[in-house]
């Protein structure tokens, strides 16, 4: 199961997963988003929606692969939104984070998607977009 490892108990102990492999890049991704973005900002009743919105600090520093899962999980959200004909690109996205968060084992310290800060669909692809950016330009450093 992708996401979180939740124990309970009196309390809920939830550990966020670390993917293990290493994050392969793929252009076809900021493409994707880009699309996805244009799509979004046609759609003025989604300024309405907001997602779970890890920041590109939380991706950079502190939990790279608990924030990975919290965008597709709030991507699967964004996609069932959007009108079946718009589908396209964020399954695409989907697709394409999940591969990346397949093998995973616990990241210690890190929050649970629900304490990002929530974001409209647009923000929330900006930040995406520049995760997906920093993927790629590590990438061309190995």
């Amino acid at each position: 199961m992708l996401g979180v490892l939740c124990v309970f108990s009196l309390s809920v102990l939830c550990l966020p997963l670390t993917v293990k492999s290493k994050v392969s890049c793929n252009t076809e991704n900021v493409h994707n988003v880009k699309n996805a973005i244009k799509m979004v900002a046609k759609e003025k009743w989604m300024e309405e929606l907001t997602l779970y919105t890890p920041t590109i600090h939380d991706y950079e520093q502190k939990c790279p692969n608990a924030s990975l899962l919290c965008f597709t999980e709030e991507m699967k959200v964004l996609s069932k939104e959007l009108p079946q004909q718009q589908h396209s690109p964020t399954n695409k996205i989907c697709y394409s984070l999940l591969q990346i968060t397949k093998m995973t084992v616990q990241e210690p310290g890190c929050e649970v998607c629900e304490l990002s800060a929530e974001e409209t669909p647009d923000i929330f692809l900006e930040i995406l977009l520049k995760v997906f950016q920093r993927i790629n330009s590590n990438c061309s450093h190995i």
